[in-house]
């Protein structure tokens, strides 16, 4: 069906970000009529439908609950999701999550959004007794 060269090239491919998604979508989201979600519709649907019949079916109620959850989507919810699909440390996405947050309580203590904000990070910098000792150990080996 597929030669060598095209699973080799398939088989490369790498995709991130669908598994959060996924879980809400699949488990999240149910049938208002009969209260299954996704899942238990592609496990136990007589009609064996798949994924995108199941959605897009019209006596179904996952096209329009799909569709409200996806225009509830907030600035605030879509920045976070950016900062977590960015490259680097879970640390440092942590510390800028940590942030926005306080930005966000600032913001509403005082009333009005600052005009800069200027967020700065210090490196690694062993000042602990225990990151010191860590440091000696990776210089020694």
């Amino acid at each position: 069906f597929l030669n060598e060269e095209t699973i080799n090239q398939l088989s490369k491919l790498r995709y991130t970000g669908w598994g959060r998604y996924s879980a809400k979508l699949l488990l999240g989201i149910r049938d208002e009529d009969t209260g299954f979600n996704l899942l238990q519709f592609l496990r136990n649907d007589d009609e064996n439908r798949n994924l995108v019949q199941l959605m897009s079916d019209s006596t179904l109620s996952f096209d329009s609950a799909i569709k409200a959850i996806q225009s509830k989507s907030t600035v605030e919810d879509d920045v976070f999701e950016e900062i977590k699909k960015l490259a680097g440390n879970p640390a440092i996405k942590r510390g800028i999550l940590n942030s926005i947050k306080i930005v966000d309580e600032l913001v509403q203590i005082i009333g009005y959004p600052p005009q800069n904000i200027v967020i700065e990070m210090a490196r690694e910098n062993m000042t602990t007794e225990e990151g010191q000792k860590n440091q000696k150990l990776v210089k020694a080996n």
